[in-house]
């Protein structure tokens, strides 16, 4: 395993390592970043590597994506009167909300783990694929995986991939230009 270059870091705290509401923001930006790429690259796939008879596969089986069914349900137990219109609005909030989410336990722990931190977005990764597709299907927002066509799990595993690497690697430049303005302010 390669050794940590601790002069790369921004850092004004004692251990070497920087504080961890600045590592978590930084995680954070790079989840949004992460959202953004892993959206587009499903939506490429859907568009250019299925089928349109396997996309009304697809549909057939889940009319609705998994976090709209919550937010309807997030919704509805709130006593909302426009429950899919503030379903709607609760998935979405809760889509961004994962993606920032995943990024900022990335940044959290990316200075504490014993893996290089480029291949800590991939574990991230998985685990957000594994909820897609078990965790929903457990509390009841869509069908288990075996009533999906296999591209459907070839897209989410792709796009999540996306997810974890732009993740890891975006963290990385923001860490990397915190650096070298620490760097630059300490020899000015």
């Amino acid at each position: 395993m390669q050794e940590r270059n601790s002069q790369s870091e921004p850092s004004n705290c004692r251990n070497g390592r920087s504080p961890l509401l600045l590592r978590i923001a930084s995680g954070a930006v790079a989840g949004f970043v992460a959202t953004v790429l892993m959206d587009a690259a499903g939506t490429l796939f859907w568009e250019r590597a299925m089928s349109p008879s396997v996309q009304k596969r697809e549909r057939e089986v889940e009319p609705r994506f998994p976090l709209n069914v919550l937010g309807e349900r997030i919704a509805q137990q709130l006593g909302f009167q426009s429950v899919e219109a503030t379903g709607e609005q609760i998935s979405t909030i809760l889509h961004w909300g994962i993606g920032l989410g995943c990024g900022a336990l990335h940044g959290a722990i990316a200075e504490s783990v014993r893996i290089e931190r480029q291949m800590l977005g991939l574990p991230i990764a998985a685990g957000m694929l594994a909820a897609d597709e078990f965790g929903f299907p457990a509390g009841g927002l869509c069908p288990w995986p075996a009533a999906f066509p296999w591209q459907t799990h070839a897209r989410a595993a792709f796009a999540h991939a996306v997810y974890g690497i732009t993740m890891a690697l975006f963290y990385e430049g923001i860490r990397a230009w915190m650096a070298a303005e620490t760097e630059m302010r300490g020899t000015a």
